[in-house]
């Protein structure tokens, strides 16, 4: 293992005058990626904000290449390009010239103690005492419906769309789940957002997911980040789904069937307020549930293909 994971950038990406409290938000690609959600959010963000590289994280020395191989483009029997991991952490400036601070690319499988603990490092040298982090799961939602977002962490959160963890949980670990509790555990003030994909839609590139996270990062950061291009590609997306399913009578139903009993289950919610109403016990149901089944899965697997969000600039 090296004595550093990471090369920090020259000269170093310093903050404006004045600034006191920049928030480092995180968002890696991997195991608690539902709809490639998180890719399109933060991909989303360098694309469409003014960025300023800090540190480049060494993947070949925490990323299993074997278990996640990087892509490669033949074109006409040539060996053209090579797409290796990268971790990335940037200095990003929203709309308004606001900083923040984002960790981007693919989750690391290995070292996560010391890659952990040069972020902590990084951080505190630039005096954050804030984190947010990113995530998307699979749930037993309609895609007819405003994407649902979970908040957790170090404070209560209301927000459109965003409902506050409750009960107790007992799951695998992300590095980024990992990362917010050594956080949480030097003083930082840690939250974190979860948006709930349509599990028939996990494959897909859910773009609307992403722009309920982006939403979330605008109301609770308080930041100008621009939405327009991504908002219309979601509205496209969901069209296309819309279509596919009307062309299928038993979809149709499955999907209507899908939408009462998510209904109900927010106006039980909303009535009772107990622990044993919460959105997971639902979720766990539903999925459970034969009405899904495989057909939809199979059906909308091939729903969207794209592999990149739009770009834009300057429009809020």
């Amino acid at each position: 293992m090296p004595d550093s994971l990471h090369r920090p950038q020259f000269p170093r990406p310093t903050l404006p005058d004045g600034v006191d409290s920049v928030p480092f938000v995180h968002g890696l690609t991997g195991f608690v990626d539902a709809g490639n959600t998180v890719f399109i959010t933060t991909q989303h963000l360098l694309g469409s904000l003014e960025k300023e590289l800090v540190a480049n994280f060494t993947a070949d020395a925490v990323i299993e290449y074997t278990n996640r191989r990087p892509a490669m483009l033949m074109r006409d029997g040539k060996l053209e390009a090579f797409h290796p991991h990268d971790i990335k952490l940037w200095l990003l400036y929203d709309n308004n010239g606001h900083p923040f601070f984002l960790l981007e690319g693919t989750e690391p499988d290995l070292h996560w103690g010391q890659l952990s603990r040069e972020i902590l490092g990084l951080l505190a040298s630039y005096g954050v005492k804030e984190t947010v982090g990113i995530f998307a799961a699979t749930m037993g939602v309609p895609h007819t419906r405003h994407v649902p977002c979970l908040h957790h962490g170090s404070q209560h959160f209301e927000g459109e769309g965003i409902t506050n963890w409750e009960g107790s949980m007992r799951f695998p670990a992300s590095f980024d789940a990992y990362l917010d509790y050594i956080l949480q555990e030097e003083h930082f003030r840690m939250d974190g957002f979860t948006a709930q994909v349509p599990n028939y839609l996990a494959q897909s590139h859910y773009s609307p997911a992403a722009v309920q996270l982006l939403h979330a990062l605008q109301s609770f950061c308080q930041l100008a980040i621009p939405t327009g291009a991504i908002e219309k590609d979601a509205d496209d997306l969901l069209t296309e789904v819309n279509e596919q399913i009307d062309d299928n009578p038993e979809l149709v139903t499955v999907v209507r069937t899908m939408e009462q009993t998510y209904d109900s289950f927010k106006e039980e919610h909303e009535r009772k307020k107990t622990e044993e109403a919460d959105l997971k016990v639902f979720a766990e149901d539903l999925m459970n549930s034969e009405k899904l089944g495989a057909e939809l899965e199979k059906f909308l697997s091939q729903v969207d293909t794209r592999q990149d969000p739009p770009a834009e600039e300057g429009d809020a």
